[in-house]
């Protein structure tokens, strides 16, 4: 997964860029990029909900971990 890019400061004409990162960090947390996440079973064990909990926290730092 890439590095999540930060929305910038850019002259008020040009809206395209930041708008286009905003679009790429959402898209890495809804699952459009980077891969859908899926759900536990309901008898998950304490190893499988951990895995699942990391994967997010890693999502959300755009960690590759």
């Amino acid at each position: 997964m890439a590095v999540k890019p930060s929305v910038g400061l850019i002259p008020l004409g040009d809206y395209y860029r930041p708008l286009a990162n905003v679009a790429q960090i959402l898209d890495m947390l809804t699952g459009r990029a980077g891969g859908e996440l899926k759900p536990l079973p309901l008898n998950a064990t304490n190893t499988q909900i951990i895995a699942a909990i990391n994967q997010i926290i890693a999502r959300l730092n755009a960690s590759t971990n």
